[in-house]
């Protein structure tokens, strides 16, 4: 799914209201991923290009932006209604397989013990309890909300994100000492099966339409959104940056000329923490998996490699993201400075001077499908 709020973010005034108002509305509605993700990047490109024109908003929605969404989401039929059912199945699969291996590994001594092992399903009956309750509540709320004229994203997420939480703690006080058991390999061999049967449908029907296994556009979206992130993370870091100059020249701790000097200390520290964290990994998962496979069986040994390399991949992953974004920004920094022949602080204070409208508008740019 795309990152709306960083869309929202690169509008201002009234086409940010507008926008914000109708993602609003549209994240209570449980769409179709592909379907929303389509709808709202239309809407966004018809209100960037509304912005970058001076146009009203109203140009875009009319006068009445309740008939508007209406009209603009009405081709949501029913084939789009069935492949939302499979994306929340797909979600679930991946959860129920995730969690019944976590548990399941700290249970089994061998792989035989993975078709006798049972665990509590009761906690996904809470889940199952938990999402009807809220689609209730968003049904009776949602009306209400939109009249108001007062619907916001961010807090209206972090009201359903409170209330599911409330939600689950009453469950789970209420329901915690409850117990339904139910044999481990169904759970995880079905919801692997789900998940392999769902990647492949959703292959052969981006082959058939696109001449290719994944869909373009979302390939073009997650660039787009890759940009605006990239954009957002530069000028976060840039704005740091200027607040650490600020401070630390107060204290007569730096200089403009040597402000440089310490972007370059950063990007040799991101590099190396880069180094020893993948180093870590690897000499971790090498040597946890030689210990397992020193007392266990070849097949329960890879059984465990492969969680474990899984698990630490992902942790991995996410570091190394952060690490290269932050790198990148102090190369970029550092290559502009010694071109220009300017010092950092002038640097920094150049790409922070134009109005918000303008970076605005130079984001976007390649948001569009």
């Amino acid at each position: 799914m795309l990152n709306y709020v960083l869309m929202e973010e690169q509008l201002r005034g009234e086409y940010k209201s507008v926008f914000s108002h109708i993602y609003s509305d549209v994240i209570t509605r449980n769409y179709q991923e592909d379907f929303l993700d389509d709808k709202m990047s239309d809407l966004f490109d018809l209100l960037v290009t509304a912005q970058s024109q001076n146009l009203p908003a109203e140009r875009v929605t009319g006068s009445d932006t309740e008939r508007f969404c209406r009209e603009f989401f009405a081709d949501y039929g029913l084939r789009e209604r069935l492949r939302a059912v499979a994306d929340r199945l797909k979600s679930v699969a991946w959860i129920v397989l995730v969690i019944e291996l976590i548990e399941v590994s700290g249970k089994i001594q061998s792989l035989r013990d993975f078709f006798t092992v049972r665990v509590n399903v009761a906690s996904y009956g809470l889940g199952i309890g938990v999402a009807a309750l809220l689609s209730l509540i968003l049904a009776f709320t949602r009306p209400v909300i939109w009249k108001s004229g007062k619907m916001n994203a961010g807090k209206l997420s972090a009201g359903y994100i409170i209330l599911t939480v409330v939600l689950i703690g009453a469950g789970v006080r209420l329901f915690s000492e409850k117990e339904f058991l139910l044999p481990a390999a169904p759970l995880v061999l079905g919801s692997a099966a789900y998940l392999l049967v769902y990647y492949t449908v959703r292959s052969v029907s981006n082959y058939r339409r696109f001449g290719t296994l994944r869909n373009p556009h979302r390939a073009l979206y997650r660039e787009s959104q890759t940009a605006m992130q990239d954009s957002s993370l530069e000028l976060i870091t840039l704005r740091a940056w200027a607040k650490d100059y600020d401070r630390r020249l107060k204290k007569g701790k730096v200089t403009e000329e040597s402000y440089l000097d310490r972007i370059r200390t950063l990007e040799r520290t991101n590099r190396r923490g880069e180094t020893v964290i993948t180093a870590f990994t690897v000499l971790f998962c090498a040597a946890t998996v030689w210990q397992v496979a020193r007392e266990s069986a070849v097949s329960d040994t890879l059984f465990f490699a492969a969680l474990l390399i899984g698990l630490e991949y992902l942790i991995w992953r996410f570091f190394h993201k952060t690490t290269v974004r932050t790198m990148t920004i102090c190369r970029k920094t550092i290559a502009a400075c010694e071109e220009r022949g300017i010092t950092a602080p002038a640097y920094i204070a150049q790409r922070l001077s134009p109005a918000p409208e303008l970076a605005a508008e130079e984001a976007p740019a390649s948001a569009g499908k």
